[in-house]
This record gives structure tokens, C-alpha cells and sequence, in this order.
């Protein structure tokens, strides 16, 4: 603990709970997730507003323009919840900790950085 931030490395028993991707074994959503899910990247312009050279791209912002001539705007945020399973160790530390903490120097994050890894919004 320092300055009433938890510092601490995240536990063995955190790291299994986390999906396995290599170059070797990717990771790959399952068909089923992927279905109910809604694909924009053909009908939409996606963009992130994130400094160059974010290491953490989970949020983007999508625009298109309607039949009306009007404008959409969507928001949107990484899906955390599709990995971390409720009252999981991942689940616990994730609420004690509540935000990754971004320092001048250095950061701590709320979710192990194999999260950071899958859930990055990046193009492709």
C-alpha cells in the first residue's frame, strides 16, 4: 500500500483466470459472443480520441449519417465484463482497486495487462 494505493503484483491465482494469447495460441472470441454482437466496422467511421502512443485503446467513438441527413454518434466502451466472471478473484481485486491509476512515472492497473492486450480496440 502506498498512499492508499494498492501496489501490490496481481496474485498467480488472478493471472489463470486470464485468457491465454500468444503468437502461438491467439485468442479468438467465440462464434456464438461474436454473433450477438453488432460489427461497424463496414458501416461505420470508428475512431479513438486517445493520445498517440496510448497503450490502452478501450474506448472508441463511431460516426455514420442517417437516410434523414442527420448524424450518429456512438460511444464505445472495451466489454470487461465478458472476462471477468462475478465474485471471481479477478472480480474482487478489480473492486478494491476500482480504476487503473495513471502516475507521472509509472501506473497501476485495475485489471492485469493481458486484459489491456485482448481488449484493445485497434483496427483489425
Amino acid at each position: 500500500m502506498e498512499h492508499g494505493l494498492s501496489v501490490i503484483p496481481f496474485s498467480e491465482g488472478i493471472l489463470k483466470e486470464m485468457p491465454v494469447n500468444t503468437k502461438e495460441n491467439e485468442w479468438k472470441m467465440c462464434d456464438g459472443e461474436i454473433q450477438r454482437r453488432k460489427d461497424l466496422r463496414d458501416s461505420h467511421f470508428i475512431f479513438s480520441i486517445d493520445p498517440k502512443g496510448c497503450e490502452d485503446v478501450d474506448d472508441t467513438l463511431s460516426v455514420r449519417k442517417l437516410a434523414n441527413g442527420n448524424w450518429e454518434l456512438g460511444v464505445h466502451i472495451a466489454d470487461v465484463t465478458y472476462f471477468v466472471q462475478p465474485n471471481s478473484l479477478t472480480d474482487l481485486q478489480a473492486r478494491s482497486k476500482t480504476t487503473t491509476v495513471y502516475l507521472a512515472d509509472r501506473r497501476h492497473d485495475m485489471l492485469p495487462q493481458f486484459r489491456s492486450l485482448l481488449l484493445d480496440q485497434r483496427a483489425g
